[in-house]
């Protein structure tokens, strides 16, 4: 069959940014990649078969949360550590350290620039030998998803490391939604940190979740410190809509100016904002001094400032850089006298990997993910870029859909997919490979919408199997997955068909590269130029 992809000629935005565009730009601000439709049992998702006869599946309700919590109360969270008291004088140096969009980057890959953990726990134990009193670790968001380590042990690996490096707290990051409320508050359960967030509104309620931290506080050389946690206004768009009904991440400024106060008018002598959104959102809170200290997160970018004598930092992503802000507080005065900030780039260290953290990933590594993780399912000659990644992806659906569906009601006019997270290396291809590259539980889904509404805007990325000559006042069957159909305000103009729950599209990948489909072109380069 001679086939079309428009993809080849459009769509090729996806290898321009390290970061991709959601459906609404936020306000122009560039965002990470949207998650996937999670199985909110929880558990281990992956092994690679893939299950056609897994359509229709009940799915428990997303948005109810049966693990059990203590619903906020901001006096509780009030945590000065007294025994400090005799250190609160003359004037005490903090520095704070911190990661953000580490997206379950745990493995040390050079030639992705990334350290993993095990690595990164060197360079914290050894910045903290500097200022054992005064070290603070922190993250602003988006440290679970991307990574066959991290999802399949459901962010567990992540925290335990963090918690194995002192973290004092994390914000919620858009990623830590996709494996559902339920399991945010679970791993929260499980950690000795506390995960902040003061901007999660209940929209019938039109007030804060009740489940959610907006802040913790912790004492450090004397120092009393408020950490309150906030993301990015509008990003629900980033997150499955199912996952976030009723919800609505609201602008940051009043939370943050309140909880700060609060924090002040109660012990605090310096306030930290993690902040799940680029730092030029902070712009206002900085410029009035609500806060001390600003780390960034979402966009991936590096970002620093210093305006009104505040630093703001974002530190790239998948633990390539490490924030650093350090600051000195007076006793006398009551006020910060001094700070600096700066980027740790940790290409520019040597440095050993740490024992204990590798005791502890070796032990995730030998219970739950290596069975799964190291599978070798293909080969390939040279490296498969994220962008040839998508575009065998987009056949890949079409073809499982005929052979293992093949559902007559619906004869699929177009399969539409929205990108791929990272490239496949050359050599064997494992099912690591294609989890880091395809991280998100994305199920298949039929759409129907009427010919006239079809638009080369359409957002994501088209294959059109027959061809793309289409009748107006026709209806047709698009196949896509559910982060695309589920959007609310992608297009009112169609309607969902079927979900295909627990079909996800890594699996449905694995299982032609295995067949190194399609055959006698294995080759990427053939196999496209025999197209154009």
């Amino acid at each position: 069959m001679k086939l079309k992809i428009l993809s080849l000629f459009i769509p090729l935005i996806f290898t321009l940014a390290s970061c991709d565009f959601s459906p609404n730009q936020n306000n122009g601000e560039q965002t990470d990649n949207p998650g996937g439709d999670e199985n909110p049992s929880g558990g281990d998702n992956s092994g690679g078969d893939v299950n056609p006869g897994g359509d229709e599946t009940p799915v428990d309700d997303p948005m109810k949360i049966t693990e059990p919590y203590e619903k906020v109360d901001a006096s509780k969270l009030l945590k000065w550590d007294t025994t400090q008291a005799s250190l609160r004088t003359g004037t005490k140096t903090l520095d704070f350290y911190n990661l953000n969009d580490t997206h379950g980057a745990v493995e040390d890959i050079p030639s992705n620039g990334e350290p993993g953990i095990s690595k990164l726990s060197t360079f914290l134990k050894n910045q903290k030998s500097k200022n054992e009193a005064g070290y603070v670790f922190t993250s602003s968001g988006d440290m679970w998803q991307g990574s066959a380590d991290s999802n399949i042990t459901m962010g567990r690996l992540v925290d335990e490391w963090m918690e194995h490096n002192e973290c004092s707290a994390m914000a919620l990051g858009n990623h830590e939604f996709d494996w559902t409320i339920n399991t945010i508050v679970k791993n929260d359960n499980l950690t000795k940190f506390d995960f902040v967030c003061c901007n999660v509104i209940d929209k019938d309620k039109n007030e804060p979740v009740d489940w959610a931290k907006p802040f913790t506080t912790v004492t450090k050389n004397g120092v009393n410190i408020g950490i309150i946690g906030a993301i990015g206004e509008g990003i629900t768009g980033d997150i499955l809509s199912s996952y976030v009904k009723g919800l609505k991440f609201d602008k940051i400024d009043s939370y943050v100016n309140n909880w700060s106060n609060y924090l002040k008018r109660n012990g605090a002598d310096v306030v930290l904002l993690l902040l799940h959104s680029p730092i030029a959102n902070a712009s206002s809170l900085v410029r009035n001094k609500v806060v001390d200290a600003v780390f960034g997160g979402h966009s991936h970018q590096v970002e620093y400032d210093n305006s009104n004598g505040i630093y703001s930092i974002q530190s790239s992503c998948n633990g390539k850089m490490v924030g650093h802000i350090s600051l000195s507080y007076n006793f006398a005065t009551n006020i910060v006298t001094s700070v600096t900030g700066e980027n740790f780039n940790m290409s520019d260290y040597i440095l050993d990997k740490d024992q204990a953290t590798e005791t502890i990933y070796n032990r995730y590594l030998e219970n739950e993910i290596s069975k799964i993780k190291n599978e070798i399912v293909g080969y390939t000659s040279r490296a498969i870029s994220r962008t040839e990644i998508l575009q065998l992806l987009l056949e890949y659906m079409y073809k499982f859909y005929q052979e293992e569906i093949h559902d007559p009601n619906y004869v699929i006019t177009r399969v539409t997919h929205n990108n791929a997270r990272a490239d496949i290396p050359a050599g064997n291809i494992t099912y690591g490979d294609i989890y880091k590259a395809l991280p998100f539980d994305n199920c298949l889904v039929i759409i129907k919408k009427l010919g006239s509404k079809f638009s080369i805007d359409d957002y994501g990325t088209h294959y059109y199997p027959n061809g793309s000559n289409l009748e107006p006042n026709k209806y047709y069957y698009i196949l896509t997955i559910s982060y695309i159909s589920d959007y609310e305000h992608t297009d009112e103009d169609y309607t969902i068909e079927k979900r295909y729950q627990n079909i996800f599209m890594r699996d449905i990948f694995k299982k032609y590269i295995h067949l190194k489909y399609p055959k006698n072109n294995w080759d990427l380069q053939v196999f496209y130029l025999k197209f154009l």
